[in-house]
């Protein structure tokens, strides 16, 4: 194999055999290591594949920038101390990107963010932190409602009115797809700037970005006073034309509008401070280097997922539960009333297995979430059904000192230096057992010895 020949955006782009040899371990690494990382028949990340073959425009002038070389081996080496697969991703398209800027040119900015909008860690965190907002929206749709002289009651995440329930989880679908927004968004961005020859500032860019998230929400919202108003119920036709109309009237056509006027009254010229690279031979070194610190980096991640699952430890007894330790850090605990389970976060970024997810990987439907006080602390009530079975569930963050359901105050509290927090879950089959089951387990301090 002397070269390999890519056509990209009706453009020959040719790799030398050492470039083909390393693009080739690049995608092996990637295709092992994030193997279940990366879930690529998703709609997020097969938009965002597409998104990138839009956005991507390699400047041919300024060959062989090494900036993505620094970045994969800063990446490679902070995965070795802190084991996340999110630092493996991205230290390797670091170094697909470094690859590409020795062979196409420099590419351009829109390129990296489209990368992170398809990040699966990006997209877990925009579904957890979007549930404060779809309660907030909640409340918001109920009091314009009833501004208008409807009545309607708002519980958590359900707004009953005219006597039928609509649960907001099912009506704020355009949440769901605020990622895809973001990436359309940014094709179409990408197509204003080079069609105009200019680009935004960077603080223009992120105000953009900003604008689009803030469409959404406002599009969610009318589309919730809609679906409430009209009695469109989920299963009718209507449902999803009322979201599409809501989309495409209050997201994509203001971003077109938005986009297209932004960028012609900008001033910065896409060939502005272009200082030209020199295309040098290839830094076979510094690839050699790059593969060995990602591999060993990689390496140290898949062997700490390994020994999480394979570690047991010993739980401490608690009367009237019968306690197991589980891989990944979990406590399990069961007893004639209640299934109890205890995740612990090892640090402040570590991913939390919140239950509006988990349930939902264990073909639970979690609807009429919402915060209620229990025995004087806050906790996320919820419901689960799985065909005809019913359960009630309840969730909230505790380091046996403090109680918090944000993911926010419980994020900040583990990086100020206080002891490390734990999901504390538990499932009954009534909501009156539940609460009762929390009420005791505060009472008594039961988190608190298991956690001590």
């Amino acid at each position: 194999m002397n070269s390999l020949t890519i056509h990209f955006r009706h453009r020959q782009i040719s790799f030398n055999a050492k470039h083909s040899l390393f693009l080739l371990i690049y995608m092996l690494m990637m295709g092992y290591f994030l193997r279940t990382y990366l879930i690529w028949q998703s709609v997020n990340c097969l938009m965002g594949l597409m998104a990138l073959l839009t956005v991507a425009q390699p400047d041919k002038t300024r060959i062989g920038n090494k900036r993505f070389a620094f970045w994969a081996l800063f990446l490679a080496l902070l995965s070795c101390f802190i084991q996340v697969r999110t630092l493996v991703f991205f230290g390797l398209i670091s170094g697909v990107f470094f690859l590409f800027e020795q062979t196409m040119g420099r590419l351009n900015r829109l390129t990296s963010i489209v990368v992170l909008f398809m990040c699966p860690f990006f997209q877990y965190s925009m579904n957890i932190f979007s549930f404060p907002i779809r309660l907030w929206l909640t409340g918001i749709a109920g009091k314009l409602l009833s501004g208008i002289g409807i009545d309607t009651t708002v519980q958590g995440s359900v707004i009953i009115c005219r006597g039928q329930d609509f649960l907001v989880d099912t009506a704020c679908m355009g949440l769901k797809m605020l990622i895809s927004s973001l990436l359309l968004s940014v094709v179409i961005l990408s197509v204003y700037e080079k069609k105009l020859g200019k680009q935004l500032k960077r603080m223009d860019l992120t105000l953009f970005i900003s604008m689009v998230v803030l469409l959404n929400i406002i599009a969610n919202l009318l589309r919730i006073v809609l679906i409430v108003q009209f009695a469109i119920l989920p299963s009718s036709f209507f449902h999803d034309i009322v979201g599409l109309i809501c989309f495409i009237g209050y997201v994509l056509l203001p971003i077109w509008l938005l986009v297209k006027w932004w960028v012609s009254r900008s001033h910065v010229k896409l060939s502005d401070n272009k200082q030209p690279y020199f295309k040098k031979p290839a830094a076979v070194f510094l690839h050699v280097l790059l593969i060995g610190s990602l591999f060993t980096g990689a390496l140290l991640v898949e062997r700490e997922g390994k020994l999480d699952l394979q570690t047991k430890k010993s739980v401490s007894t608690v009367p009237g539960f019968k306690a197991e330790a589980l891989p990944n850090h979990t406590i399990k605990m069961e007893s004639n009333n209640a299934l109890v389970y205890i995740k612990k976060m090892e640090d402040f970024f570590t991913p939390d297995h919140n239950p509006m997810v988990c349930w939902r990987g264990s073909g639970f439907e979690l609807s009429e979430v919402q915060p209620e006080l229990i025995g004087g602390k806050n906790v996320y009530i919820a419901t689960l059904r799985k065909n005809d079975e019913k359960l009630f569930t309840g969730w909230w963050f505790d380091n046996g000192e403090r109680q918090t359901i944000s993911q926010i105050e419980f994020r900040t509290d583990m990086l100020k230096g206080a002891p490390d927090y734990s999901l504390i879950n538990i499932t009954c089959a009534s909501k009156l057992e539940l609460c009762a089951e929390i009420k005791k387990m505060f009472a008594n301090r039961t988190i608190n010895k298991i956690l001590k």
